[in-house]
């Protein structure tokens, strides 16, 4: 990516995660990063553009961390210790300036930030569950439908409307959601490899 469009994309990133975006004007982040508004539309031809850039940008990069934790050798539950964490760390950067104005100005970008990460979840939790079943950590259940439990509960839980009517930060929403299903999938062999791991993290 040109330098110059990765400086605007990312200042706007962090901007729009910690600020909201709504209210943001170019002429706000043209000043900010001492550009020209014209700048900015040479590589993004408008607001919503930047907005929708920005978003997949930083949801890519999220996603490219859980396939990354996913694959490999790794222990399951070191691997959902570690997705735990990480999910938890990327929800701790939406502030509810963000949640608001996805939930009332943008419904249709978070319709796709959803069908996203359901198709990342759904192409990294298959084989991270199959893995803790063999390895005796989970309970024998049909995958398919831990799997859809398991999307289905973070969709339900982690979504602007439930964080904007709750009373809950999107970071600890998303740690309360991860611990209830994998409390309710370990067999007694698992809870206590997550015990140990808990502790010695």
């Amino acid at each position: 990516m040109n330098e110059e469009k990765n400086k605007i994309l990312l200042y706007s990133q962090n901007k729009f995660l910690s600020e909201g975006f709504y209210k943001i004007t170019l002429d706000e982040i043209a000043k900010e990063l001492h550009v020209s508004k014209k700048t900015i539309y040479k590589h993004f031809g408008s607001k919503e553009q930047l907005l929708r850039e920005a978003t997949f940008h930083f949801i890519t990069e999220a996603g490219n961390k859980i396939t990354e934790i996913t694959k490999g050798e790794t222990p399951a539950m070191v691997k959902f210790v570690l997705l735990m964490e990480t999910m938890a760390t990327v929800m701790a950067k939406f502030q509810n300036k963000w949640i608001s104005d996805m939930e009332h100005h943008a419904k249709d970008l978070w319709l796709e930030v959803d069908s996203f990460r359901t198709q990342k979840l759904t192409a990294n939790l298959s084989k991270l569950i199959e893995q803790g079943i063999e390895e005796g950590i989970f309970k024998k259940r049909p995958v398919p439908i831990v799997l859809q439990v398991f999307i289905s509960a973070i969709r339900g839980v982690i979504n602007p409307e439930f964080i904007m009517h709750s009373n809950y930060a999107m970071q600890t929403a998303m740690q309360e959601t991860i611990s209830i299903l994998i409390d309710s999938m370990l067999t007694e062999k698992g809870h206590k490899v997550f015990s140990k791991i808990k502790i010695r993290s």
